[in-house]
C-alpha cells in the first residue's frame, strides 16, 4: 500500500515539474516595438542616430520593472506597420485607433491625447473650418490617420510626404501653404527651424489618442504590457514628461517684455473698471435679451426637430436644382444607391449627369413646374451595376429660383406589380388552355373511339386496320399536346395510373426535341418497373427539363437520359420516405447554371432566359405531388445534371387505366344496362356503339337533370341500371359532378364512372370523395372503356 502511494506521489511531482517547465518555456524574454523614428518629443533620433524621447525613456523604465528586454525598431511609420503585420515586431507604438485598423489590431487603453491641427501661412486668413480646405493642397505624412479624416471631409488635394519633417520643410520651401501635422512634432520642428512666426495654427481638426497596438492573434500580449506599466508610478511618468517638455518647447525670456506686459495689465484693468461702470445698465438689457433669445432658441430647436423629422421620412433621395437645372444640393438615405458620386453631379446640369431620356423628363417637368407652379410627378428607370431600378419622383417649388425633387426607389413595388400581372395573365391563359384542352379532348374522343371501332371491324393484316392504327397514333400525339395545355390550367392533382415509364420517357423526349438541333441518348432500365403516375403531368415535367437542356446548347449536342433503381441515402435532404425509387437522370453539356443562381432555379418566375420562369417550378411541383423529388447539380460552363426520383409501386393494378389488351364480347356484360351521359352528340354516338359491341344495353342522355329523371323512372319500374358513365361538366347545364350528389341520395349501388377531358380537375384525381367509383379520362378507346367497366366485378 505504501509503495502505491509513493508511486502516485512521484507521478504527481513529475507532472508538476513538467507544468512548471512548460510555463518557464513560454515566459516572454523580449519584446520588439515598431515605432515612428521621427515623432519628437515622443520618439526621434539624436544627431548620432541614437533613439531618444518620452516613449524611449518610459519603455526603458518598463524594461527595468518587468525584466523583459525592449528592442526598438525605429523606422518610417508605414514601414513600422509592415513590420508588425509581418510578425517581425510585436507592438505598434503611437497608433491612432480607426475603424479600418480595428479590424486588424487590438488596442491598449489610450495613454495621451494628441491634437491634430491645421497649420497655414499667416497670410491665409480665410482658413477657418474643414470646408475651407477643399480648394487647397494639404501636406500630410504618408500613412497618417488624418488622411482618412480629410477624405471624409471631401478634401481631395492631399499631398503625402515620408516624414513630419519633410512636410514642414515643404511648407518652409513654399511647396505647400497648408499642412496637417500632429501638434507635438509640428511645434518641435517649427521652433527648431525658427519658422514658428511664419505659420499659424488655423483650427483644430480633431484630437486623437495614442495607443499600443498588437495583431488580434497576439491580444494576450496587451495584458503583459499593461501589467508592466502599472508598475511605473505616476511620479516617474511625470518626471519623464517634464524632462522632455523642457527640451522640446522653446523657453522665452519674459523679463525682456516686462514693461509691455505691465502696460497691458494696466490697460486691461482700466477697461475692466470701465466695463464694471456700465455693467449694471447692461445687465438688465442683457437679461431681457437673454430671455428673448432663449425663447427663440427653444422655438428654433423645436423647428429643427420638426424639419429633421420631415427629412427623416423622405424616402431615398432629395435633390435641389437652381434655375439653370443644375444640382446644387442633395440628400441620400444610402449613397451607394446614387446613380453617380456626389462630386460628379454636384453643380452639374441634369443633362450632363443622367442619360438623355431621363434628363429630358426632368427638364420637361421642371419647365412645366416653372409655368404652372404645380407639383410634377413622374416615373423613370436607370441601369446601375447591370441592374434596372425604377424611381418615382416629385418636383416642387422650393424658392423663386430653386426646385426640390424628392425621389423614391420603387423597384420592388414594380416587381410585385409585374408578378401580379403575370400571375393574372397566366391564370387567364390557364382558363383558356383548360377550355381548349377540354374541347379538344372531346373531339379526340370521337376520333379515337371511331378509329378503335374501325380496327375492331377490320382484319389486323388489312390496309384499313393499318391506316386506322396510324391515324390512332397521330390522335394519341394530339392527346399529348392537350396535356401540355392542361399544365397551365388550374387544379393539377395527379390522376394516377400504372404507366410504361420507358415508353413515356422516350416519347416525351422525342416530342420535346422536335425542331431542335440536339439528339437524345437513352440508357434505361429494361426490367419492368411498376410506376403509378399521372402520365400527362409527368410528360410535362420531363418536357420542361429537356427544353431547358437544349436551350443551354444553342450549337446543338447530345442530351443523355439514363435510369436506374436506387435506395436514396439522402432521403431526408430530398424529402423522400424510405423505399425503392426509379432515378431518371437528364444530363446536358450546355452552359450550366452559375452558383449564385443554383438555389433559385425552382423559384416561380425566376429565369435567366427570355421565358416565364415557370418550367422548373412546374417540374418541381409535379414530382412533389407524386411523392418524388428533383435535384440539380451544375458547374457553370460545364453542363447540368437533373435527377428525378419516382417511387416504385409494389401493386400490380389500379382503378384508372390508360391502355390495355382486351378481348371483346364479355359474357358478364349481357343484359347489363349502362346509362351514358354526355352533351356531345358524337361522343354519345361512339360511346353507344362501343358499349353495344361490348355487350351492354345502352341508355343515352344529354345532361345531369335528364340522367336523374331517367334513373328515378327506372327505379320506380324496378329496372336495374348497373353502370352510369357521366361527363364531369356540361356548359350551362347540370354536369356529372352536381348530378352524382342527387343520385346517391336514392341510388347507392349503381357503379358510377366520371369522364372528362379536363383531367386536372380535383374530381378526376379524388373521384371517390365525390361519390364516384371509377374514372375514365378522355379521349378513350374501346379497350379503355371495357377495362373500366370490368372493375365492378373486381376484375383488374
Amino acid at each position: 500500500m505504501i509503495r502505491k502511494i509513493s508511486l502516485l506521489l512521484a507521478v504527481f511531482l513529475i507532472l508538476i515539474g513538467l507544468q512548471l517547465g512548460a510555463e518557464s518555456n513560454t515566459e516572454l524574454k523580449e519584446i520588439r516595438i515598431a515605432i515612428d523614428n521621427n515623432y519628437p518629443p515622443y520618439f526621434f533620433l539624436t544627431k548620432s542616430g541614437k533613439y531618444q524621447g518620452i516613449l524611449y525613456d518610459i519603455w526603458k523604465l518598463w524594461e527595468s520593472k518587468t525584466g523583459i528586454k525592449v528592442i526598438f525598431i525605429g523606422v518610417d511609420w508605414n514601414e513600422a506597420i509592415k513590420l508588425v503585420d509581418s510578425g517581425q515586431a510585436q507592438v505598434l507604438e503611437t497608433a491612432f485607433s480607426t475603424d479600418e485598423r480595428r479590424f486588424k489590431y487590438e488596442f491598449s487603453a489610450p495613454y495621451t491625447d494628441i491634437k491634430v491641427p491645421i497649420f497655414c501661412r499667416k497670410d491665409l486668413t480665410d482658413i477657418k473650418k474643414n470646408e475651407d480646405l477643399q480648394s487647397y493642397v494639404i501636406g500630410v505624412k504618408d500613412g497618417d490617420a488624418v488622411i482618412d479624416f480629410l477624405k471624409a471631409c471631401n478634401v481631395t488635394g492631399i499631398r503625402k510626404y515620408k516624414s513630419y519633417q519633410d512636410v514642414i520643410n515643404a511648407a518652409i520651401n513654399n511647396e505647400i501653404h497648408i499642412f496637417s501635422v500632429d501638434e507635438p512634432p509640428a511645434l518641435y520642428y517649427l521652433d527648431k527651424l525658427n519658422y514658428g512666426k511664419e505659420f499659424r495654427l488655423a483650427f483644430m481638426l480633431y484630437t486623437g489618442r495614442f495607443h499600443c497596438a498588437v495583431l488580434k492573434e497576439n491580444a494576450e500580449l496587451l495584458s503583459i504590457i499593461k501589467g508592466g506599466f502599472e508598475k511605473i508610478s505616476a511620479k516617474e511618468k511625470e518626471e519623464i514628461k517634464q524632462k522632455w517638455k523642457a527640451k522640446s518647447l522653446p523657453v522665452y525670456n519674459y523679463y525682456k517684455y516686462k514693461y509691455t506686459i505691465m502696460f497691458i495689465i494696466v490697460l486691461f484693468a482700466s477697461i475692466t473698471l470701465g466695463l464694471l461702470l456700465v455693467s449694471c445698465y447692461l445687465r438688465k438689457i442683457v437679461k431681457k435679451k437673454t430671455q428673448d433669445l432663449e425663447k427663440v432658441m427653444i422655438e428654433l430647436g423645436e423647428s429643427k426637430k420638426r424639419i429633421e423629422a420631415y427629412i427623416s421620412v423622405i424616402p431615398d433621395f432629395m435633390f435641389v436644382f437652381n434655375e439653370k437645372d443644375e444640382i446644387i444640393d442633395y440628400r441620400a438615405a444610402d449613397k451607394e444607391k446614387l446613380f453617380a458620386p456626389p462630386k460628379v453631379f454636384l453643380n452639374k446640369n441634369i443633362a450632363d449627369v443622367l442619360p438623355k431620356e431621363v434628363a429630358d423628363i426632368y427638364t420637361e417637368k421642371i419647365k412645366i413646374l416653372k409655368q404652372t407652379q404645380k407639383i410634377q410627378s413622374f416615373e423613370y428607370s436607370l441601369t446601375i451595376n447591370d441592374k434596372i431600378d425604377f424611381y418615382y419622383a416629385q418636383v416642387v417649388l422650393l424658392s423663386e429660383n430653386e426646385y426640390l425633387c424628392i425621389v423614391q426607389i420603387i423597384t420592388e413595388k414594380k416587381q410585385i406589380e409585374e408578378q401580379i400581372f403575370l400571375s393574372n395573365k397566366l391564370d387567364s391563359l390557364g382558363q383558356l388552355a383548360g377550355g381548349i384542352a377540354h374541347g379538344f379532348n372531346n373531339i379526340l374522343t370521337g376520333v379515337i373511339g371511331n378509329l378503335s371501332m374501325i380496327k375492331h371491324f377490320s382484319q389486323e393484316d388489312s390496309s384499313i386496320f393499318k391506316f386506322a392504327e396510324q391515324a390512332e397514333s397521330s390522335a394519341i400525339r394530339g392527346k399529348q399536346l392537350t396535356a401540355h395545355l392542361l399544365t397551365f390550367a388550374k387544379g393539377g392533382e395527379p390522376v394516377l395510373s400504372f404507366i410504361d415509364i420507358n415508353a413515356l420517357i422516350m416519347d416525351t423526349v422525342s416530342f420535346a426535341l422536335e425542331g431542335s438541333n440536339c439528339v437524345a441518348s437513352f440508357d434505361l432500365v429494361e426490367d419492368y418497373i411498376s410506376i403509378k403516375a399521372d402520365a400527362s403531368q409527368l410528360r410535362q415535367a420531363i418536357h420542361n427539363i429537356i427544353v431547358n437542356a437544349y436551350q443551354s446548347m444553342p450549337k446543338g449536342g447530345i442530351i443523355y437520359i439514363t435510369s436506374e433503381i436506387e435506395y436514396p441515402d439522402k432521403a431526408d435532404k430530398l424529402g423522400l420516405t424510405d423505399g425503392r425509387y426509379l432515378k431518371i437522370k437528364i444530363k446536358d453539356t450546355g452552359s450550366g447554371i452559375s452558383f449564385e443562381h443554383l438555389d433559385r432555379v425552382f423559384d416561380p418566375y425566376f429565369s435567366t432566359k427570355n421565358n416565364t420562369g415557370l418550367g422548373l417550378t412546374i417540374s418541381y411541383s409535379v414530382l412533389k405531388k407524386h411523392n418524388g423529388a428533383i435535384e440539380i447539380r451544375s458547374n457553370n460552363g460545364k453542363g447540368t445534371l437533373v435527377a428525378l426520383y419516382l417511387p416504385i409501386d409494389n401493386e400490380e393494378s389500379e382503378l384508372i387505366m390508360t391502355k390495355g389488351s382486351v378481348s371483346y364480347g364479355d359474357s358478364n356484360a349481357l343484359n347489363n344496362k349502362v346509362l351514358f351521359m354526355d352533351d356531345d352528340e358524337q361522343i354519345r354516338f361512339i360511346g353507344s356503339e362501343m358499349l353495344t359491341i361490348l355487350g351492354y344495353d345502352v341508355i343515352l342522355c344529354k345532361d345531369g337533370d335528364e340522367t336523374i329523371k331517367l334513373l328515378k323512372d327506372y327505379q320506380e319500374k324496378n329496372v336495374v341500371v348497373d353502370y352510369l358513365i357521366m361527363d364531369l361538366t356540361i356548359p350551362g347545364k347540370t354536369g356529372g359532378k352536381e348530378a352524382i350528389k342527387s343520385i346517391r341520395e336514392f341510388n347507392k349501388t349503381i357503379f358510377a364512372i366520371v369522364s372528362s377531358g379536363y383531367s386536372t380537375d380535383p374530381v378526376m384525381a379524388n373521384f371517390a370523395d365525390y361519390g364516384f367509383d371509377a374514372v375514365l379520362t378522355k379521349p378513350f378507346d374501346l379497350e379503355m372503356l371495357k377495362d373500366v367497366l370490368k372493375y365492378k366485378n373486381g376484375n383488374n
